[in-house]
């Protein structure tokens, strides 16, 4: 009986310490920038959550002016890949492979 009150403690400390490390990801801080260019390839079509982008048809950018303070931005483009923006770099996970790309950012 001890052994097993002892097991769910640890277990339960383990998955504190996890679910801790996992919200501690920081998020790019978006506070000063007045506008972002995000590149993404012609053939995806885009489904922006939080913001609102358009797309230059001409070099294939989504611009954003005007950021306010503390917005999230999640692109997700068809076929289903989905880009979250991780300390300043635009990360996708497709065909097993980690693709970054950084923002380009104008004041």
């Amino acid at each position: 009986m001890k052994h097993t009150i002892l097991l769910i403690i640890t277990l339960l400390i383990f998955t504190a310490s996890c679910t801790k490390q996992v919200n501690n990801q920081k998020q790019i801080d978006l506070s000063n920038l007045n506008s972002i260019l995000i590149k993404i390839p012609n053939k995806y079509e885009v489904i922006v959550e939080g913001v609102n982008l358009q797309r230059n048809n001409l070099d294939g950018y989504l611009k954003r002016s005007n950021i306010k303070t503390g917005t999230l931005i999640k692109i997700q483009v068809n076929p289903k890949i989905e880009f979250k923006v991780i300390q300043g770099v635009l990360k996708t996970l497709h065909n097993n492979k980690l693709y970054k790309q950084k923002f380009i950012t104008r004041e």
